[in-house]
């Protein structure tokens, strides 16, 4: 297998090596624009997310804030509502007191002699309110039956009781002597539940004590309904009650909220019970400040016992008498009543959950546009980074096409310098050179001396590609002009480190054994610079030449090359090889070695040609697939004997 059979191959080698380069740097590119982009595309995501998120809770913080504020209206629109709804009743009654107190003593101016003035007649203090009822409310429904033995002064009460019967069931009078508890009056006259009205009345003032002042009662069972008591004392040891039937808050006041969607109202009397509720579950139960509920116990602290009006937002679940609710947002409100004399509170709470399933429907659209922008930023990110790979594929498509061209163009160059086959009488020379990359940094060379004799030279140029490339020419040239000229290889060895060292080459050096053959003597002249000795192979077995490597050229230019020579014998062969061989690697990363070379040298070779191809063989087996670290370089040299004219003898050949 001489050089010039492995061009096709090394060619074929360099186009791989001009691929995998190519694809590599593309890769490279590649990864570095995804990776670019996939930063871009994080970051427009990280950003639309974070946007996203605080216009979520800022809009969801303006939306409680307003929500608050129209909660706490309505709350305080609910207390007022209810607190005007029970002082009207309270003033009314007190009204009555003063026109019975009135009446009275007109019965009594009444009943004294002639001789003493009256201001007016008994009845000349109903007239006039008789008369302006009848002017201010002409839309008022008729009023209830009155008894035919009722005095003109007693229609009073009627009168009020027409006023404000759609706000209470039952209008009474009581004589509130402790020895006798009598009904006097009743609107509209059903003595069972005038009995009902009394036993409850009593059961209160007993409980609460006598009251020199109007108050209203706690909810009780009144003729088969829930309601308040309004009394209203009077000087005459007199009750004015009115009963309230807890459907008329509900009527009037609480079902106006509890109809809004997710909205309740819960009112509080004094002692902070529940006295109204749309969930009847929560009837009864009394906010106290030292309930484990962290709802009840808060409202209770912060809001009822404080006696003002707030809004708090309860994120988890709140619990009201065991009742587990939605998270709310509750708005409370205190109610003065009778004078201020007894404070009761409305409680209103809307569901969050209608708060954000708007809010979600918001969000929900501001995610679709959010991921409009996210999907058209990965458009744009995908459509740049496809366009500049590409781009950058037909660049180094074009660029590695220029280079595989130079290189080749370099290659067939380096070929060109290295000699063909050699085979002449006694002397078969061949070689194989192949490169770790496109350019070859080692060389070998022969040619012929004008005395008959063959030089045959190895090299290895540090380094590797054009570099090299070129300290190989050079070096190669220089050693053939000289040696033409001294020929001996010793002072070929000094001449050329002499010119190499003038020349500057970064540091790099050449490693280089110089042979010289001479057939007609079976002699070899060895000189050797920090090379590797060739190997001898004949009928005695294998082993390197011995001849002493010396300093390298390039370094010193004062170094001395001694010439060795060494007999021969017949029928032997020579290997030179670089450190590429012997560096090659297996899947283990061991060495192929020197030992393993010499023991493939093969020692009943018939050509140049099977020698390296025994040793490539064995190089190739050993490293399987592992790429070649450094470049490969073999000569063989093949030593016959010379065909000796007919009529003379062959000189026998001394044996090392």
């Amino acid at each position: 297998m001489a050089h010039y059979h492995m061009g096709d191959i090394l060619k074929r080698r360099d186009s791989h090596l001009v691929i995998s380069s190519m694809d590599k740097a593309i890769r490279l590119f590649t990864r570095k624009i995804v990776m670019v982009h996939a930063i871009a595309f994080l970051i427009v995501v990280a950003a639309v997310i974070f946007a996203s998120r605080e216009l979520y809770f800022h809009a969801r913080a303006q939306a409680l804030e307003q929500a608050a504020h129209q909660q706490q209206l309505v709350a305080h629109q609910t207390a007022t509502g209810i607190e005007n709804f029970y002082n009207s009743i309270s003033d009314n009654l007190d009204l009555l007191h003063k026109a019975e107190e009135a009446i009275d003593e007109a019965r009594i101016a009444s009943t004294q002699p002639a001789s003493e003035p009256t201001t007016a007649p008994h009845n000349s203090l109903e007239r006039p309110i008789v008369r302006r009822v009848q002017r201010n409310n002409m839309a008022l429904p008729p009023l209830p039956p009155v008894p035919s033995d009722t005095g003109a002064g007693r229609i009073v009460p009627y009168i009020l009781y027409w006023q404000i019967q759609d706000r209470v069931s039952y209008l009474l009078t009581i004589d509130n002597e402790p020895s006798d508890m009598r009904i006097l009056r009743i609107l509209p006259e059903q003595p069972r539940v005038a009995e009902d009205v009394k036993d409850a009345a009593s059961q209160w003032l007993r409980e609460v004590g006598l009251l020199g002042r109007p108050a209203i009662s706690t909810v009780m069972n009144i003729g088969g309904q829930d309601a308040n008591l309004i009394c209203v004392p009077t000087s005459l040891h007199r009750l004015f009650v009115a009963v309230v039937p807890v459907d008329k808050l509900h009527e009037h006041f609480l079902n106006e909220v509890n109809r809004q969607k997710a909205m309740s109202a819960i009112l509080l009397d004094d002692s902070s019970t529940v006295m109204a509720a749309m969930n009847t579950r929560l009837l009864g139960f009394r906010f106290d400040p030292s309930s484990k509920e962290a709802s009840v116990k808060k409202l209770a602290n912060d809001y009822i016992a404080a006696g003002k009006a707030g809004t708090e937002i309860f994120e988890t679940p709140p619990t009201i008498g065991g009742v587990t609710l939605a998270p709310a947002l509750t708005s409370i409100e205190p109610i003065n009543l009778v004078n201020g004399n007894q404070t009761w509170n409305v409680v209103i709470s809307s569901s969050l959950s209608n708060l954000d399933t708007a809010l979600n429907s918001l969000f929900r659209r501001t995610f679709y546009w959010a991921l409009f922008v996210v999907v058209s930023m990965t458009t744009i990110l995908l459509s740049t980074a496809i366009q500049l790979i590409r781009g950058r594929v037909k660049i180094e498509r074009e660029r590695h096409r220029i280079i595989a061209r130079e290189l080749d163009q370099a290659r067939r160059i380096q070929l060109a310098w290295l000699p063909e086959h050699y085979k002449s009488d006694g002397v078969d020379i061949a070689a194989i050179n192949q490169p770790a990359n496109h350019i070859s940094g080692d060389f070998y060379d022969w040619f012929d001396l004008a005395d008959g004799r063959t030089v045959v030279t190895i090299g290895d140029v540090t380094g590797h590609g054009m570099s090299a490339a070129f300290l190989m020419a050079t070096t190669q040239l220089l050693i053939r002009n000289t040696m033409l000229r001294v020929k001996d290889p010793g002072r070929c060895l000094e001449d050329v480190n002499r010119q190499l060292c003038t020349q500057v080459f970064h540091g790099q050096f050449v490693t280089v054994v110089i042979m010289v053959l001479d057939r007609e003597a079976n002699v070899v002249s060895v000189a050797n610079a920090g090379h590797f000795p060739p190997i001898l192979a004949s009928a005695n077995g294998a082993k390197p030449l011995p001849v002493d490597s010396q300093l390298v050229l390039g370094v010193d230019r004062n170094e001395r090359y001694p010439t060795v020579r060494i007999h021969l014998p017949t029928e032997s062969s020579l290997l030179l090889f670089t450190d590429g061989v012997i560096d090659a690697q297996d899947a283990y990363g061991t060495a192929f070695g020197t030992k393993r070379l010499v023991n493939q040298c093969a020692l009943d070779a018939q050509s140049a040609e099977e020698i390296l191809n025994t040793a490539v063989t064995a190089l190739n087996r050993y490293r399987g697939q592992v790429e070649l670290i450094d470049d490969l370089t073999l000569v063989a040299v093949q030593w016959q004997p010379i065909t000796a004219p007919k009529g003379e003898l062959a000189t026998a050949s001394n044996m090392i």
